[in-house]
């Protein structure tokens, strides 16, 4: 009787691990089609905003947002913990243990912020392009704002519940794409051509009357609005520039900037007192200095000290 008892339960705990063995594997390949249709979708989406942008920004703009988001991702990497990895392995995780988890990646993501914000403008002076600090100043934040998602998502995953983690990663990811997409057809033709058009008409001034200087791609519809515009050396599509009728300076920068306004206002058939050119001269020259060298120079300055004794 002892024999066929410990038999029947044998048999029923055998049954038991076997439907508790097709039920993990029913799960486990359902996860899996969820994941890999997420990813399919998500590199779909992907490639269609790449695309679309492509075709709608200039090819510097495009480069800059993309060098900008590779950089930013870059020290995220970098800064990666595997927090999650770590907390999908607890088996019985609780409040304080999710709150260590959320409170460690908080940490994390602010230090990785923290570097993009102070790499800004570095990394903007050592590309020549300052719009590339603007744009690594905002990823900064957005890069603490995702860390701000909340860690009893897991639960999901270790439960296999692979549907509602794809809700969770698509949503959003659909609507940033619209938002991007979007913005870039919106604004698709403002551009400083039509801006300077748009001013002109509104003040009821011609193009005989208009001055431009730039030094980039951007500045290009610009160029072919105003009656004169001018570029320094530095302008990296100085042929299309002189396509549209742009006078390109000798001298690259700040100096190409005072040949540029010598051009302007005649002084270089008018004779300028030597002491207003040195001057001008000299706040070019302060403003092709980084910040921390005017900081310096200003210290040393005893005049800086005046405004506390005056």
């Amino acid at each position: 009787m002892v024999d066929t008892l410990d038999s029947d339960n044998g048999s029923s705990g055998l049954a038991t691990d076997v439907v508790a063995t097709g039920s993990l594997a029913a799960k486990t390949v359902r996860g899996a089609g969820w994941m890999v249709t997420w990813r399919f979708l998500t590199r779909t989406l992907g490639a269609f905003s790449i695309f679309v942008l492509a075709r709608l920004l200039s090819p510097m703009d495009f480069g800059l947002v993309a060098l900008a988001g590779a950089f930013a991702r870059a020290i995220d990497a970098m800064a990666t913990l595997g927090i999650q990895d770590v907390m999908l392995r607890e088996k019985h995780p609780d409040e304080a243990y999710y709150s260590t988890g959320f409170t460690l990646g908080l940490i994390r993501t602010f230090i990785a912020g923290l570097v993009i914000a102070a790499a800004a403008f570095p990394v903007g002076r050592f590309f020549g392009d300052e719009r590339l600090s603007y744009i690594l100043l905002i990823l900064g934040p957005l890069l603490l704002l995702e860390s701000c998602e909340n860690v009893g998502t897991l639960e999901f995953r270790r439960h296999f519940r692979f549907d509602r983690d794809f809700i969770l990663f698509m949503v959003p990811r659909v609507a940033s794409v619209v938002v991007t997409v979007g913005t870039a057809i919106v604004n698709q033709g403002i551009r400083k051509g039509t801006g300077l058009t748009a001013l002109l008409a509104w003040i009821g001034r011609g193009q005989n009357e208009t001055f431009a200087v730039g030094d980039s791609e951007t500045d290009l519809p610009m160029f072919a609005v105003a009656r004169h515009s001018f570029a320094p050396a530095h302008i990296d599509c100085a042929r299309l520039a002189r396509a549209v009728g742009c006078t390109v300076a000798a001298a690259p920068y700040q100096r190409g900037l005072l040949e540029i306004v010598r051009r302007i206002t005649g002084a270089d058939a008018v004779a300028v007192p030597a002491a207003a050119d040195t001057l001008f001269w000299a706040l070019l020259q302060a403003a092709d200095r980084p910040r921390s060298a005017n900081l310096w120079r200003a210290l040393r300055e005893p005049a800086t000290y005046r405004v506390f004794t005056d």
